[in-house]
């Protein structure tokens, strides 16, 4: 999902004790919502088994990230 769309990034980052956070970063809202609503990206998030964070960040430089920390 976030591979098709050319103005987000993805990281995903071991965090150690069954924790992993994962960064979606886009070039404007409108991205990010296009993810969120076209996309069913938080329909993926509420699959994950444990506990689940999600935050979303404006930045300085006008894009948005949003993150899931997830613990199994």
């Amino acid at each position: 999902m976030v591979s098709d769309t050319p103005h987000a990034t993805l990281t995903f980052d071991e965090m150690g004790g069954d924790m992993t956070e994962t960064n979606i970063t886009t070039d404007s809202l409108d991205t990010l919502e296009t993810l969120i609503v076209e996309q069913d990206l938080l329909e993926y998030v509420e699959l994950l088994d444990g506990v689940t964070d999600v935050s979303i960040r404006f930045n300085y430089d006008s894009t948005v990230t949003l993150t899931v920390k997830h613990i199994q």
